[in-house]
């Protein structure tokens, strides 16, 4: 098909790539590896602080805070007894032999229990301090009447009812690194799976600073390995429902997930590390140029189905549709940039790498798509008379009825704003985890036992 053909509308890059698919591929392919090169130097976090600007002021005195005292982190292995209490000879004997086994923990610079906590008595003038549990013979009865009388213990590392307690365990050098927050928390988990604690009736619970950070991270990802494919095949699914052709299903998913997976790749050549929160950013980037993209792939479609040849009809629907597509991806990108001006860093990095991919896709899916269409030369399997009717009826209505339809959308849309009404700001970060993950579990059950469980660390030469 030649450019006078149109009268002389056709575009010019588009007439050059109609001869030469394979070099619009090309040029996409090296586009993606250079881009995707990046992948294998994407780092995932769990970094609470990340959350907070360099200029943040509560982050500015944390971090003096943490420089003048060295501030530690922690993580909790809370022993819960699912029948009786915690003080039967078996299960002080498996506290305690937990207590002194986890000293030798990766990082750990100090381990409080029930059994080692320090126990202050008087003999005469003098001041006796010893273990709450001082020989590993004492009677079950004499430790519960020392624990549950130690009003320092109870609520913090004893329950009032004696069925749950926590070990914890302090540790020095771990700071924010996830790596190090995973090593300490999977040896944690290796103690307690050698030490076989529901031997002797006991639920094994996670929680503390360091668990945050491991589960942090772990979610991240989680969410990179499962959201992209799920997003992939249901995309997929409606893409060849609308489409009625697994070819074109697959042309219009292949170029916006490569721009997904460049994304990514991007991020690791500039040394960003991906969260919980910014970990569905592919899956972002890939919606976006599906959405964007099938006007472009329908509309070859429907001039094949006009009776054009798959060249013809790329270069008709290009013509009738670069304008508004490139259009809609530039202010797509540019709503996404305005996501900087937000307080947290992770959104502004959502925000930045999603303008970013939206930009790669549609890069990728200008040359992509009419080369692959060329190519391969798929044909459209049906006529969409379903989608046509319900567009026509869709149409007539809000032609032949507007007011009826604005009062419709009018009624539906405060409907749905009045829900904003009940929503509440909740930044505690356990909370950002939905009840699917164990991490969850465990903290809400250890807020109702030890609701007092915790650490405030603070100046006083600053209060």
């Amino acid at each position: 098909m030649r450019g006078e053909a149109f009268g002389g509308g056709e575009l010019a890059w588009d007439r050059y790539f109609e001869v030469r698919p394979r070099l619009a591929l090309l040029v996409c392919a090296i586009i993606f590896l250079s881009a995707a090169s990046g992948l294998p130097k994407l780092s995932i976090s769990g970094d609470s602080k990340a959350f907070f600007a360099e200029d943040n002021i509560n982050l500015v005195q944390f971090k003096a805070l943490e420089a003048e005292y060295a501030l530690t982190q922690g993580i909790g292995l809370a022993l819960h007894a699912e029948e009786g209490d915690l003080f039967t000879e078996e299960r002080l004997s498996l506290i305690r032999q937990l207590t002194e086994e986890a000293w030798a923990l990766p990082y750990a610079r100090r381990v409080s229990s029930i059994t080692n906590a320090p126990r202050v008595s008087s003999d005469g003038d003098e001041l006796v301090i010893e273990d709450m549990m001082d020989d590993p013979s004492m009677d079950a009865s004499l430790v519960r009447a020392r624990v549950m009388d130690d009003e320092l213990l109870v609520d913090r590392l004893v329950s009032p009812d004696g069925k749950t307690t926590i070990i914890v365990v302090i540790a020095e050098g771990v700071g924010e690194v996830s790596e190090r927050a995973d090593i300490v928390s999977t040896a944690l988990r290796d103690l307690v799976a050698r030490s076989n604690v529901e031997a002797v009736g006991l639920v094994p619970w996670y929680g503390g600073r360091l668990a945050i950070i491991d589960a942090l991270s772990k979610a991240g990802k989680r969410d990179l390995v499962t959201l992209l494919p799920i997003a992939v095949l249901v995309i997929g699914a409606l893409s060849f429902f609308l489409l009625r052709s697994a070819l074109f299903a697959a042309v219009l998913v292949v170029t916006p997930l490569l721009a997904a997976v460049a994304t990514l790749g991007v991020a690791g050549h500039v040394g960003i590390e991906i969260m919980a929160l910014t970990a569905n950013i592919p899956s972002i980037v890939l919606m976006l140029g599906v959405a964007g993209f099938s006007h472009l792939v329908m509309a070859i479609q429907d001039e094949q189905l006009s009776g054009h040849d798959p060249s013809e009809a790329v270069s008709l629907a290009l013509m009738s549709n670069v304008a508004p597509i490139a259009l809609t991806f530039v202010t797509t990108a540019l709503g996404f940039l305005m996501l900087n001006f937000a307080d947290a860093p992770p959104v502004n990095v959502l925000g930045t790498l999603v303008a970013l991919g939206g930009l790669i896709c549609l890069v990728l899916g200008f040359l992509g798509i009419p080369a692959l269409v060329r190519l391969i030369r798929p044909r459209p399997s049906v006529q969409r008379a379903f989608l046509a009717r319900m567009a026509n009826a869709a149409s007539s209505f809000v032609t032949d009825d507007s007011g009826r339809a604005a009062l419709g959308v009018g009624a539906v849309a405060v409907l749905v704003a009045s829900g904003s009404l009940l929503l509440k700001p909740d930044d505690f970060i356990p909370h950002f985890f939905d009840g699917s993950y164990e991490f969850r579990q465990h903290l809400d059950r250890l807020e109702d036992e030890l609701p007092a469980f915790g650490v405030v660390e603070f100046d006083l030469s600053h209060a």
